[in-house]
């Protein structure tokens, strides 16, 4: 049943996934929006963090379809609990929740230190994909990039290892 899969010794028959819509994400305080990320893994440990650090939901953006069940697995279950959409347009998305009064960081390594900062009490997390970062588009319509001083000349993090710091930050430095 597992189809060759790594179960753990444990498998799972359960209903599809149901999506989260926008207007549920717009009322929240703290939101990640993943521009283009496809990894599975990378995901599915963003949504852990993000559950575990409390962000109230993560909207994927620029894919089409995402293997769910990797996702659930490298989650712990946390997907199952935490509001997650699937939108084509992630500059909609910014546009209006710009427009609710959410400010946008964007993750980049030419950002200013994610020890220096207070956030907005509404605030939105845009992490890019490992090999392009974010896209240009999406650059212009951030409010303010972030970056995570390295101690060593060193290029970057893994993406779910930025977004853990990242998310933890975030979350404790609100003006």
């Amino acid at each position: 049943m597992s189809k060759g899969g790594n179960h753990q010794g444990i498998l799972i028959d359960m209903d599809e996934l149901e999506f989260s819509d926008f207007s549920q994400m717009k009322k929240s305080d703290f939101i990640i929006v993943l521009d283009g990320l496809t990894d599975s893994g990378n995901i599915g440990a963003i949504v852990r963090t993000a559950y575990a650090l409390g962000v109230d939901g993560v909207i994927a953006t620029g894919v089409k379809q995402l293997n769910l069940s990797t996702i659930t697995r490298t989650s712990s279950g946390a997907l199952l609990d935490m509001p997650f959409m699937i939108s084509n347009n992630i500059l909609d998305i910014l546009n209006e929740l710009h427009q609710l009064g959410f400010v946008s960081y964007g993750a980049s390594m030419d950002g200013r230190s994610i020890e220096s900062m207070d956030f907005a009490p509404k605030r939105v997390l845009v992490l890019g994909s490992e090999d392009r970062g974010l896209s240009k588009r999406v650059i212009s319509k951030t409010k303010e990039m972030v970056s995570i001083e390295m101690k060593e000349d060193f290029d970057s993090l893994n993406v779910s290892a930025a977004a853990a710091i990242l998310i933890h930050r975030m979350g404790y430095a609100i003006r």
